[in-house]
């Protein structure tokens, strides 16, 4: 699946979740970019054909492990789902 739009990712820890030509992102740390729109640690970017939206993350099912990351140096989460 491809996520719905381009997307920056910048020295963040994320998880994406593509499904049904809707992409959902959560930030985790650092941020990430859908066009003009920005998330930070903490928030969750929705993408589905329109403008991107921003919202506080409540809960988050981190299926990774803590291994969604940009930075080569970052250890995983000492938790997982």
């Amino acid at each position: 699946l491809v996520p719905e739009g381009p997307i920056v990712l910048s020295a963040v820890r994320a998880s994406l979740d593509v499904e049904n030509g809707k992409t959902r992102a959560y930030v985790l740390e650092g941020e990430l970019r859908a066009g003009p729109v920005v998330a930070r640690a903490g928030e969750v970017i929705a993408l589905a054909g329109g403008t991107p939206k921003v919202e506080p993350a409540l809960s988050w099912d981190d299926w990774t492990g803590g291994l969604a990351t940009t930075d080569p140096a970052s250890e995983p989460a000492p938790f997982g789902r």
